[in-house]
């Protein structure tokens, strides 16, 4: 069964763009290299975690949703 990561691959994609706004804040016309900083890295490993079955639908959740509420 497919589980639906679709809450924690908005909150990857959201961390990796401040990543990347970070690293290439100054730079016009080129794209320097930049590296995912823990926060992002913890969210990919929660979503594999969760994928793999390591945590319950539960834990995921409640990982999604103590994000959304102290990042917004």
């Amino acid at each position: 069964m497919k589980k639906n990561v679709n809450a924690i691959d908005k909150i990857i994609a959201e961390l990796s763009m401040q990543c990347y706004l970070a690293a290439n804040r100054k730079i016009a016309g080129r794209v320097k290299s930049y590296t995912l900083s823990q926060e992002c890295l913890d969210a990919i490993e929660i979503k594999h975690d969760y994928q793999n079955g390591i945590i319950t639908d539960e834990e995921y959740k409640a990982w999604c949703l103590k994000w959304n509420l102290t990042h917004q």
